[in-house]
């Protein structure tokens, strides 16, 4: 990190330090005072809520879910769309993510978890 930083500063003309401290910054704040106690409700509600057979399966379904809601969040909002470029995400994108989350789901329901019981002692 020291390295990054001082790389950062060095070339300060390019890098815009500020910016760098900006986001830096508001992502760590964004972590610990939304994501982290959101996914720890999530969690506490999902505990209460499904059956413990089932929760392995729903807990791997929703991270996954949100990972891919996560890389697919620029496209998904067209955040780097041009009207002067229209090769730049020219499909719709809205479909490939549904598919992805209907894989996801699917597996998650469909494929059962292989139980790993601990060996006997002898």
């Amino acid at each position: 990190m020291a390295i990054g930083v001082w790389g950062i500063f060095r070339d300060a003309a390019v890098t815009s330090p500020f910016n760098f401290a900006l986001w830096f910054i508001g992502g760590n704040l964004v972590h610990d005072f939304l994501l982290a106690p959101a996914v720890f409700i999530i969690g506490f509600v999902l505990r209460r809520r499904v059956p413990g057979r089932h929760l392995g399966r729903v807990q791997w379904g929703l991270a996954l879910s949100g990972i891919v809601l996560v890389f697919a969040a620029i496209p998904l909002l067209a955040l780097g769309k041009s009207r002067l470029e229209p090769t730049v995400q020219p499909l719709n994108y809205g479909i490939g993510v549904a598919v992805t989350l209907g894989v996801v789901w699917a597996s998650a329901l469909l494929v059962r978890p292989r139980l790993v019981r601990p060996c006997s002692p002898r």
